[in-house]
């Protein structure tokens, strides 16, 4: 994956993906147009950090949608349930189970229903 030059034209996508643990997520990227006008193959995640950077080509309610969907990342969802630094595959490892998805998949349904 290529990193997205901010000064040429590029188009934000939300796109629907299935993670192993957390179920369906929606995810942000910015995606490079090609001089056509048309999607390029150069992309890359959004994030509330990232996302200053693309501002021209992003919307209020984009900054608003990334912001939201920030929080059902697995990153922000880790460590909002361990406080320790832990890498994504040993704590779904460790501490995943069904009362666990029991309890975090209602929130993230919520934050979905907000987008």
């Amino acid at each position: 994956m290529l990193r997205v030059n901010s000064s040429l034209p590029c188009k934000i996508v939300y796109s629907l993906c299935k993670h192993e643990f957390l179920g369906y997520l929606i995810e942000p990227h910015i995606v490079q147009l090609n001089p056509q006008g048309d999607f390029s193959l150069t992309y890359q995640r959004l994030f509330t950090h990232t996302a200053k950077e693309f501002a021209k080509h992003l919307t209020d309610v984009d900054f608003k949608l990334i912001k939201i969907l920030d929080e059902t990342e697995q990153d922000y969802i880790i460590k909002k349930y361990h406080k320790k630094a832990i890498r994504p595959f040993e704590f779904f490892s460790k501490f995943y189970d069904d009362k666990f998805y029991e309890n975090v998949r209602p929130k993230i349904e919520k934050k979905l229903s907000e987008v």
